[in-house]
């Protein structure tokens, strides 16, 4: 009885080794933002517009919190908006439209498929 125990303890020990070898040979997931976000290199990220931007000598800021932008020392500003998953807050598009008017007057660029840019057009008064 102990013996075969012992056999099943063994081979147990075997299995969770493959399987712990197997998992560490296996590729892993690069980790980046889903959709159109400028940190996703994917099919459907716009990192490649990031780089031809900066390419052209333009300084390209990624937002993800527009409570605090860090836009010091630009002299003007565009706000591109690309297929966001969430729609703006009004809070956030209040923002957006601060930051163009502040800019003296900065360009907005939406492509946005769905309704939720839908606020920021109607805070800077697009129609």
């Amino acid at each position: 009885m102990r013996g075969e125990v012992l056999v099943a303890l063994f081979a147990i020990s075997l299995v969770l080794i493959l399987l712990t070898s197997l998992y560490d040979t296996a590729p892993k997931p690069v980790p980046y933002a889903a959709g159109s976000s400028p940190i996703n290199p994917g099919r459907f990220g716009t990192s490649r517009f990031v780089q031809l931007l900066r390419g052209l000598g333009i300084s390209v800021i990624y937002v993800s919190n527009w409570s605090t932008p860090d836009t010091a020392g630009a002299r003007r500003v565009a706000v591109i908006i690309v297929s966001p998953e969430l729609p703006y807050t009004s809070l956030e598009a209040r923002r957006i439209a601060e930051l163009l008017r502040d800019s003296g007057g900065g360009v907005l660029l939406v492509a946005d498929e769905d309704a939720n840019s839908n606020i920021v057009l109607e805070e800077v008064g697009a129609t």
